[in-house]
């Protein structure tokens, strides 16, 4: 009778892994027995590449993040076909020159036109690029192309999510569908809480109304049909020059750090304490039907979180579905408590 992949001894793989020296054994050996398991269902060769492709650019994308986690990252977008001498190039090479020289770093798609122009105007290797191997349209820019910070994707999905995990922040130049993608899916993935707050700022030339246009398509088609919320449209900055765009990153991460939900908590880390006057007033500003019971702790005596650094945190209680307003408070933080 043939042997079922179910009956794979696990002893033998926990016996296997517990002679290597790293974290995780015990989701490692989940994920391996997943993949065993995948014999039994006898997908299509197609089926099983995804997976494998998928795995690998994953792991390689951590590889090349890792070393950098520390470091804000800033995400530029826009159009690939913008050549060098649109306005908007020069716009591009000159905030990325402005953020990476104050400390953050920049991650483009590593295409031409916008996706160039931030690569190039980064000073002090401090860029990466995830470039998409396409058939046509895409090679990875001279700028990024011999950098050990460009990494390779197959697959637009794995590309996205790296786009979102490794940055902090994202800034978008006129673009094509691609870019209106990549703004909409941040807008849903806030909106619904699949990923934290972060400044999404909108760079127009000065000439320019780009955003502008595309803003009013959003208020008086989206949010006046009420298929979005007021507190939705918060998360939207439209600019109009590099010093804007790097007040609105500074000033978005100068109280607040971070934030992290349980149950129907949510925990945010500071990196300034609050004074009792302070909670004072956010509780007098804030307690409605999206915030309630604010309560702040030291560092590593909050109940709700584990005490791995040394930020203080304000908890409460949050009604989730409502994340556009977390910018609200996040800009009392930043410009009330700091």
């Amino acid at each position: 009778m043939q042997k079922d992949v179910y009956d794979y001894p696990e002893k033998l793989l926990t016996d296997y892994l517990s002679s290597f020296d790293f974290n995780n054994k015990s989701v490692i050996h989940d994920m391996i027995l997943s993949l065993i398991r995948l014999a039994s269902h006898n997908f299509d060769v197609s089926d099983i590449n995804i997976i494998k492709h998928s795995i690998n650019e994953l792991r390689k994308s951590y590889q090349v993040f890792s070393r950098y986690r520390d470091s804000r990252k800033v995400c530029i977008f826009g159009s690939a076909r913008c050549p060098e001498s649109n306005p908007n190039y020069e716009l591009t090479m000159a905030v990325s020159r402005l953020i990476t020289e104050h400390g953050y770093m920049i991650i483009t798609g590593a295409g031409n036109g916008i996706m160039e122009a931030g690569n190039r105007g980064a000073v002090m290797n401090r860029d990466f690029g995830v470039n998409i191997d396409l058939p046509f349209e895409q090679e990875p820019n001279e700028y990024i192309r011999d950098s050990n910070k460009l990494i390779s994707f197959k697959y637009f999905f794995n590309r996205k999510l790296i786009f979102v995990k490794e940055s902090d922040a994202a800034l978008f130049l006129p673009g094509g569908f691609g870019t209106h993608d990549e703004a909409f899916e941040l807008l849903t993935l806030i909106q619904t809480g699949r990923c934290a707050p972060r400044p999404l700022v909108f760079l127009n030339d000065q000439s320019g109304d780009y955003w502008n246009h595309w803003h009013t398509f959003v208020e008086q088609e989206l949010l006046r049909n009420e298929y979005i919320s007021e507190g939705d449209m918060n998360m939207i900055k439209i600019v109009n020059s590099p010093q804007d765009c790097l007040s609105i990153i500074d000033t978005f991460y100068k109280v607040y750090h971070s934030i992290r939900y349980q149950n129907d908590m949510a925990i945010i880390r500071l990196n300034k304490s609050l004074s009792q006057a302070s909670l004072k007033d956010i509780r007098n500003q804030f307690e409605n039907e999206f915030f309630q019971h604010f309560q702040y702790f030291d560092p590593y005596h909050c109940p709700y979180d584990e005490p791995n650094d040394d930020k203080p945190r304000l908890v409460f209680k949050f009604s989730k579905g409502h994340y556009g307003e977390l910018y609200n408070l996040i800009t009392h933080l930043n410009d009330q408590c700091a």
